[in-house]
């Protein structure tokens, strides 16, 4: 599982109405289950919520009053740490749920053997 991590600054692209359209690169593109995880993210505060996020490919924006740019880009930070956490969670239960069913084949087949071999004789 590959973690998604901020690459650099963020940059504002467009003021309209003193409302900033900001952009954050990301180091790759995200799959869907880390944006699912992004976007069930917690905590919210009001107006500042992962669903109010979008992104393209590399890049995350949002919109936000110049007041809030922090608060939104620690939010941001909190919820690309829980979206990696949940991956690394689901990577970990996968790799298990993988180790128990390949240890059951292994199982099935020695038992399917064993089972052949005293067949040989009958």
């Amino acid at each position: 599982m590959e973690q998604i991590n901020r690459v650099g600054t963020p940059k504002a692209l467009e003021i309209k109405d003193d409302v900033y359209r900001l952009v954050i690169r990301l180091d790759a593109v995200p799959t869907q289950g880390w944006l699912n995880a992004f976007k069930s993210a917690k905590p919210v505060a009001g107006a500042l919520q992962p669903a109010a996020v979008s992104i393209d490919k590399t890049e995350l924006f949002f919109h936000s009053e110049e007041r809030a740019i922090p608060e939104w880009i620690a939010h941001i930070g909190v919820w690309m740490a829980a979206a990696n956490a949940t991956l690394v969670e689901e990577d970990k239960a996968m790799n298990a749920w993988r180790a128990a069913e390949e240890a059951h084949r292994q199982e099935t087949q020695r038992r399917l053997a064993e089972m052949n071999e005293k067949l040989k004789d009958l």
